[in-house]
């Protein structure tokens, strides 16, 4: 099962923490009722909005009431004499006080059912204006980055043996720590296949490769079946299997027996005929490279399984309790600054140049340092306008040369140099990005009442189809 942007687990129950009271509504509405500055009121009614609609379960109302708040504050007409101005500020205000208490209402709505159909929206306008909604190929640029999130595994339990509780554990430990990678928007398209630890596709072959490889050297310990008779199990589940005092002892023992089959699948390095050193590969290697590799070259991108993947794979199960949380909250920094620096919406506050950069280099510091290249790279597959061209400027703040940077995030210098060896990957970049500064500078015309086309009359409001359909 598959969440929406931004869902996490664990977080559905918070919606009610972003309702404001009556008493908080009222404080707002006097506050809105004697802005005098567009500028101004825009961010007090949009940051109002996001404090009415909790983002991760009202994504639809979010975008939809934002959008609605653009059409209004854009009918202000900018350049006209102040007393003009100072008029159309005081209708927009009202009509956004409209928008706001639609919005509430149908949250409200919401809450007490789920099936209750969206009311429709009340203005303050009067009888006679016509209300238009953004030109369909506008709309996205109000909107925040949409993708999926597959869920993470639930705890299960009732196992009929040991065994099975602590196979099962391992293996929905790593999942759930690679799944966090496995975001998905249908709306950003890259040339390249996704990095290894991007693909759901790469954790199944993963899980056959542990299975064949890993697991036989665990089961057949002869001090795990020792200390498993000890171990009440019976009421524990795979996740707190690693934190549990029962199963302390023989976890250890586990970690132990999981580390030491990773090690002997390492490449051994030996003198060559000449006095030269080289890696002899042993035949289970052979087998974890056939086994992890991709059924077809679109599925996702390996590198030859050396130590440097033995070792991060042994990692693997040395992640955190608390990861995901750490990472989604790590990950709602990178959207936040992404949008308000990179991508920005209209209302929102622009981020300083660099900002995104600074915060992954700073998440980097906060996990294991193998990780990092991965949480680059996944920006880089989510949001839309991560270029190439940003990886690379990036990857300055790593090194002054690509060995130096090679050394700090080895997959991403893999990506790039994949990357300028494809001609089509820059072309495409550079028409994407004069097709979005194309569309802004239509929605700021649009938005300020200086749009001309044949379907808008100069300072006269249209209707149309809302792509949203509220």
């Amino acid at each position: 099962m598959e969440q929406t942007s931004e869902m996490q687990s664990g977080q559905g129950d918070k919606t009610s923490e972003l309702d404001l009271s009556d008493e908080q509504f009222d404080e707002i509405v006097e506050i809105i009722c004697e802005i005098d500055d567009p500028i101004e009121l825009c961010e007090c009614v949009y940051s109002t909005i996001e404090s009415l609609l909790w983002r991760e379960t009202d994504r639809d109302l979010l975008n939809a009431f934002s959008e609605k708040v653009g059409e209004v504050i854009g009918d202000i007409p900018f350049e006209a004499p102040a007393k003009d101005r100072e008029t159309a500020i005081r209708d927009a205000a009202r009509a956004s006080l409209a928008i706001l208490r639609n919005a509430r209402e149908m949250r409200a709505s919401r809450q007490s059912s789920e099936t209750a159909p969206v009311a429709e929206e009340k203005t303050a306008s009067s009888d006679d204006d016509e209300f238009y909604y953004l030109p369909p190929n506008l709309a996205h640029l109000l909107k925040h980055v949409e993708y999926t999130s597959p869920a993470p595994l639930e705890p299960m339990q009732k196992f009929e043996t040991f065994r099975q509780l602590y196979e099962t554990a391992i293996i929905n430990k790593i999942n759930n720590t690679l799944v966090f990678f496995h975001k998905q928007c249908d709306s950003t398209f890259r040339d390249l296949p996704r990095p290894f630890i991007l693909s759901p596709a790469f954790s199944k072959n993963l899980q056959k490769a542990i299975e064949a490889l890993i697991f036989p050297h665990i089961d057949s310990n002869h001090q795990v079946h020792i200390l498993t008779p000890g171990v009440d199990w019976t009421n524990i589940d795979t996740q707190t299997f690693w934190t549990n005092r029962n199963t302390q002892l023989v976890r250890r023992k586990i970690r132990q027996l999981w580390a030491r089959a990773w090690d002997e699948l390492k490449l051994v390095k030996t003198a060559g005929e000449d006095g030269v050193a080289i890696a002899q590969i042993k035949e289970n290697t052979k087998l974890l490279r056939s086994l992890l590799a991709p059924t077809t070259e679109d599925e996702y991108d390996i590198p030859r399984i050396a130590n440097r993947e033995i070792l991060f794979f042994e990692s693997m199960i040395d992640t955190p309790e608390d990861w995901l949380d750490s990472m989604n909250a790590i990950w709602q920094r990178c959207q936040d600054l992404y949008e308000q620096e990179i991508d920005p919406r209209v209302f929102q506050q622009k981020a300083r140049e660099g900002a995104l950069r600074d915060n992954i280099l700073l998440a980097c510091k906060e996990f294991p340092e193998q990780w990092g290249d991965f949480l680059v790279l996944l920006c880089h597959y989510v949001f839309p306008r991560i270029s190439t061209r940003f990886l690379e400027q990036f990857t300055a703040s790593l090194g002054t040369t690509d060995a130096l940077r090679e050394q700090r995030m080895p997959y991403l210098m893999r990506y790039l140099r994949l990357a300028r060896i494809n001609p089509k990957i820059k072309a495409r970049e550079l028409k994407e990005e004069e097709a979005w500064r194309s569309q802004s500078l239509e929605l700021r015309n649009f938005l300020t009442g200086r749009a001309e086309s044949k379907d808008l009359l100069h300072n006269k409001r249209v209707k149309s189809v809302s792509p949203n359909g509220v």
